[in-house]
C-alpha cells in the first residue's frame, strides 16, 4: 500500500489499504508512539481512579491519570520511580472525621522549594496536587486546597 490519498474511484479495499499505509507512517514501528501531532477537538477522557487510602496507598499510574482518594486514614503515599514525562493528579479528600496526615515519598520535589504541604484538616474537604516525573524525582504541585466537592 502506498500512503496515496483515497480516491472516490478507489474500490473498498484499495481505500482500506492506503488509509491504513497513511495511519502506518504516523506510527514508530518500535513502540507504537504517535510522531506526528495528535488533535483532540473532543477533549480527552483521563482514567479515573476511586479510592479510600487506608493507613498506606501506593500510586499506580498505569491504572490512571487522575486518583480521587479519600483519606480515612493518617497516610503514607508510595509512588512508582519517576519515569520522565509521566504525570499524574491526585485529588486528597478529608474523610467524615477530617485531620487525616498524609507523609509523602522522599522521590517528591515540591514546588516552593521542598516544603510538603500539610492537608486541609477539614472534615469533607479536598486539597488537589499534580505530580510530574523529570526521570530522577517527582515534582509536585500544589493545587486548589480546602475547596467543597459535595
Amino acid at each position: 500500500a502506498t500512503k496515496a490519498a483515497v480516491a472516490a474511484s478507489d474500490t473498498v479495499l484499495s481505500a482500506i489499504g492506503k488509509l491504513q499505509a497513511q495511519v502506518s507512517s504516523k506510527f514508530d514501528k518500535s513502540g507504537g508512539d504517535i510522531s506526528g501531532n495528535a488533535y483532540f477537538r473532543a477533549g480527552v477522557q483521563e482514567a479515573v481512579v476511586v479510592a479510600n487510602t487506608g493507613t498506606a496507598y501506593t500510586i499506580n499510574p498505569a491504572l490512571g491519570t487522575i486518583f480521587d482518594l479519600t483519606l480515612t486514614a493518617n497516610c503514607v503515599y508510595t509512588f512508582p520511580a519517576p519515569p520522565a514525562g509521566k504525570q499524574f493528579t491526585l485529588l486528597q479528600r478529608q474523610d467524615g472525621a477530617g485531620s487525616r496526615a498524609s507523609t509523602w515519598p522522599s522521590s517528591v520535589r515540591w514546588d516552593d522549594g521542598g516544603t510538603a504541604p500539610t492537608p486541609t484538616g477539614t472534615p469533607g474537604r479536598t486539597d488537589a496536587f499534580t505530580f510530574l516525573a523529570d526521570g530522577a524525582f517527582w515534582i509536585g504541585f500544589k493545587g486548589p486546597k480546602n475547596y467543597n466537592r459535595s
